[in-house]
């Protein structure tokens, strides 16, 4: 499974939906952080200004977008997955939620290339 289908599966588990704009912009963050992790020590500056550049938005119309469809996921009836992924049903910030999204998604990478060594 690529990286995207696998971003694409755990945001759908969570039941965010893809017609809202921050999904787009979670996405987008979520693999720029998979690609390149030092991003993320500069999140607002690099990761809220890029997105907004590429979609010819402000950064915090990037972040507001973020938020609202985090907001809304937990929302929603998944304290399992939320569980699985964060442990806890507790809202995240952004940079949490994307943080730790980035590190299960690893995590998953790794188990699955020990599988695949075995």
């Amino acid at each position: 499974m690529t990286r995207d289908e696998r971003v694409y599966r755990i945001m759908k588990s969570l039941q965010m939906s893809s017609s809202y704009k921050g999904y787009r912009y979670l996405k987008t963050a979520i693999m720029m952080i998979l690609d390149d992790e030092t991003v993320l020590q500069s999140f607002v500056k690099r990761i809220y200004a890029k997105i907004a550049e590429t979609c010819d938005d402000t950064a915090s119309n990037v972040e507001r977008n973020m938020r609202h469809v985090i907001r809304k996921s937990y929302c929603k009836p998944n304290d399992e997955i939320c569980m699985k992924i964060f442990g806890t049903i507790e809202t995240k910030t952004n940079k949490e939620f994307i943080a730790e999204i980035c590190e299960y998604i690893k995590q998953l990478e790794k188990i699955e290339k020990a599988n695949n060594l075995s």
